[in-house]
């Protein structure tokens, strides 16, 4: 190989060399002038540097935010950020819990006055079996009580059943005779405090039959 060709190819590699070093070098003054830039920026008050969005906020970090919120059945618009995602689930956890409370007062009222009616039906014939067909009557300690409760009182018990009642309550011993006894003396007595004799006609109808009840079962326990 020739001489001439030998420094040819030298001269070529030396001038590669040196193009190459003077792009590094003027990248790092590029980028050591934007460094200056934003220090510059940040102490004159000016706008600062440009940052990198969080991921949240990038594209890629919507459409993930997107998708989780399908995932979990909530509306990705509204859904920007799990912050508030998991705000709207505590509201709708909170309306969920309103909503089934008064559901459930309102049920419990329903539930209540059905249970009160049935009560009373079942009541009423507990005491016909008694007087008809006592070969196959059991004693039922509930349905006894409710019996006693509302002996003096006409739209519970009618009057075509009051003398079968009386009947009974003429066959109930121990505890429940005297609390019965006990009961029906309170309410003649408070008849009596309230109109005494001479005023008994200015009562009401109710309270007339209640007092008259009250003082047959007397007589019937005494």
């Amino acid at each position: 190989m020739s001489t001439k060709v030998r420094k040819s190819r030298q001269e070529k590699m030396v001038d590669s060399v040196l193009t190459k070093a003077k792009r590094f070098v003027k990248d790092l003054e590029v980028e050591d002038d934007s460094k200056k830039a934003d220090q510059s920026g940040e102490q004159d008050g000016g706008p600062p540097a440009k940052r990198r969005k969080p991921r949240h906020a990038s594209e890629e970090g919507k459409r993930l935010l997107e998708a989780r919120a399908k995932a979990n059945g909530d509306n990705p618009k509204t859904s920007s950020t799990p912050e508030k995602s998991s705000k709207k689930k505590k509201k709708k956890k909170g309306k969920n819990k309103k909503t089934a409370s008064v559901k459930a007062t309102s049920g419990g009222e329903a539930g209540a006055g059905e249970s009160s009616d049935r009560l009373r039906m079942e009541a009423l014939s507990y005491l016909q079996l008694w007087k008809s067909h006592r070969n196959v009557w059991k004693f039922e300690k509930l349905k006894q009580l409710w019996l006693l409760k509302h002996a003096v009182n006409e739209a519970m018990i009618g009057d075509n059943l009051f003398p079968m009642l009386l009947e009974y309550i003429g066959s109930v011993v121990g505890v429940a005779k005297i609390k019965t006894l006990q009961g029906s003396q309170s309410v003649m007595a408070e008849f009596e405090g309230k109109y005494g004799k001479l005023e008994a006609n200015k009562a009401l109808d109710a309270e007339k039959k209640a007092y008259e009840r009250a003082r047959q079962i007397v007589q019937m326990l005494s």
